[in-house]
Parts: C-alpha cells; sequence; structure tokens
C-alpha cells in the first residue's frame, strides 16, 4: 500500500515541506477531535446502528491518522537528516 505522500518520494524535493508537515499535523489533531465528537454524539443516545457506523468510522480514522503519522515522522526525520525524502 503506497503512502498518500508518496509521490513526493520518486523525484527530488521540489517543494518546502514545512507547510505540507505542518498541515499533516493539524490534519490529524481534526481527525481526533472529530473522532471525539463522534464518541460523546454516540454516548448521548446510542443505538445499535449509531454504533455500528461509529466503529467503522473509528476504524478508518485510525487507519488514516497511523498512516499519516507514519509519513509525518518519515518527512520529519528526512528534513532533520539531509532534506531529501525517504525511500519508499
Amino acid at each position: 500500500m503506497r503512502s498518500p505522500l508518496s509521490c513526493f518520494q520518486r523525484r527530488p524535493c521540489l517543494i518546502q515541506t514545512g507547510p505540507l508537515l505542518q498541515f499533516a499535523t493539524w490534519i490529524l489533531l481534526a481527525l481526533e477531535f472529530a473522532l471525539a465528537a463522534d464518541l460523546v454524539r454516540t454516548a448521548v443516545a446510542p443505538t445499535w446502528d449509531d454504533i455500528s457506523k461509529l466503529a467503522v468510522i473509528a476504524t478508518i480514522r485510525t487507519m488514516l491518522n497511523y498512516f499519516l503519522a507514519k509519513d509525518i515522522a518519515d518527512f520529519s526525520a528526512a528534513k532533520q537528516s539531509a532534506g531529501t525524502p525517504p525511500p519508499g
């Protein structure tokens, strides 16, 4: 499975990755808050339909969060070491 930021891994880094990393970090934070909001909404008035939808949404968001955090860590490490994208 290719990472969302893998398009930058095949060629030299022609853009500044700082704003990209900052934006990705904000996306991670937004995903966390959205998941928390869904949990609170389901806790207030749970039905089996809501619980099943929450389970699917939580799984998808957790996967997105994991892979985005992994890309952020890879690009941060590459930025600190040599400024080139990590191999992938």
